[in-house]
């Protein structure tokens, strides 16, 4: 409930108070939409931790659930050739390349994902 009376409360301080526009104030507390491919990345990136290559994969296959290593690993790299390392490479050419590229830069960019640097 705190959450709930904090948000509420900070929308009438700059809506009365600090005299912001209603359809301003609407739109900073809105919600963000977003469009299938970004619907699904964000279920993928909410239940691990995915490398770009890894995410084009599972778009492209209509994986879904990669919720423990196990089935990560199961999933993304059910044959000798795919390596954490070649992944990307190997899914650059897909079909679903450029929407799920677009999608992972459009949530980047609106910061509901971040990028973290493995070795």
């Amino acid at each position: 409930m705190g959450k709930c009376y904090q948000a509420s409360a900070a929308f009438l301080h700059l809506t009365l108070m600090k005299h912001i526009p209603l359809k301003v104030t609407k739109k900073i507390f809105a919600k963000p939409q977003f469009n299938e491919t970004e619907k699904q990345l964000m279920r993928l990136v909410k239940q691990n931790q995915l490398s770009v290559g890894e995410l084009v994969k599972c778009v492209e296959c209509g994986i879904v659930d990669v919720s423990t290593n196990d089935k990560l690993v199961d999933a993304l790299y059910d044959d000798e050739e795919t390596t954490y390392r070649n992944i990307g490479q190997i899914w650059r050419g897909c079909e679903s390349n450029n929407p799920v590229l677009a999608g992972i830069a459009t949530l980047y960019l609106n910061k509901h994902v971040i990028f973290d640097v493995l070795e």
